[in-house]
């Protein structure tokens, strides 16, 4: 189950949040994968080795080249995770203000997620045109951290895209609809208590972080592009 909080911005702009779940709900999530053989099952586990390289570089250049990585990780949004594990979960409980209903709900995750499939599919094959030209930095002595970055980056767009895939067409992953009034409120421009509020009311650890990262990105009037490519 995947939890996702449709957030007012402001009177104009909202935001679909989900937080990154911890290591073991994590994995639990993912364990679901295809198999090994065919093409998704081949990005899928392309995908968990370049993590496990990364995430245990401890020394020397490993280690920075670990430090660089967890800095770009920085610079992409959570929306990417929410996107990735759409992939395997069985449900997503969307919890939307109570100023809006059900169906209205309905159709702004449907348009955010229509966004962020032509948001991915361009910015893979983005990746893809430029992983070859990273490629020849290969023979440059130390690990060659632009071309991880830059396939890593094209193998995060598929998963995004799979997600994405599979929640619009419906089929066996289910949507269901809270309505809650504590999200009536805009958050842009709310005092630091009301943020709190809807952080703790919610167990969103890292919510207040993450406004004051697209404040000073300076977000869209939909949602946030803050995604690295």
């Amino acid at each position: 189950m995947l939890k996702v909080y449709l957030l007012h911005l402001d009177a104009t702009r909202t935001i679909f949040y989900s937080e990154e779940p911890e290591r073991g709900d994590a994995e639990e999530s993912d364990a679901t994968v295809a198999p090994p053989g065919d093409a998704r099952g081949w990005v899928e586990h392309k995908f968990q080795s370049l993590q496990t390289k990364l995430n245990e570089s401890e020394q020397g250049i490993g280690l920075r080249m670990r430090r660089v990585w967890e800095w770009l990780h920085r610079r992409t949004s959570p929306e990417e995770v929410l996107l990735r594990r759409l992939r395997n979960v069985s449900s997503v409980e969307l919890f939307h203000p109570a100023t809006l209903t059900a169906e209205r709900a309905g159709e702004m995750w449907s348009d955010y997620l229509a966004r962020r499939q032509r948001y991915h599919r361009i910015w893979l094959t983005a990746n893809l045109l430029t992983t070859p030209v990273s490629l020849l930095l290969a023979p440059i002595p130390g690990p060659n951290i632009i071309g991880y970055w830059f396939l890593y980056r094209a193998i995060c767009h598929v998963l995004a895209l799979l997600g994405i895939q599979r929640a619009r067409a419906g089929g066996d992953l289910t949507t269901i609809f809270h309505a809650s009034a504590a999200l009536d409120e805009p958050l842009a421009g709310s005092h630091a208590e009301h943020i709190a509020r809807v952080a703790a009311d919610f167990g969103l650890s890292g919510l207040e972080d993450y406004l004051t990262r697209i404040a000073a990105k300076g977000v869209g009037a939909r949602d946030t592009p803050l995604a690295v490519p």
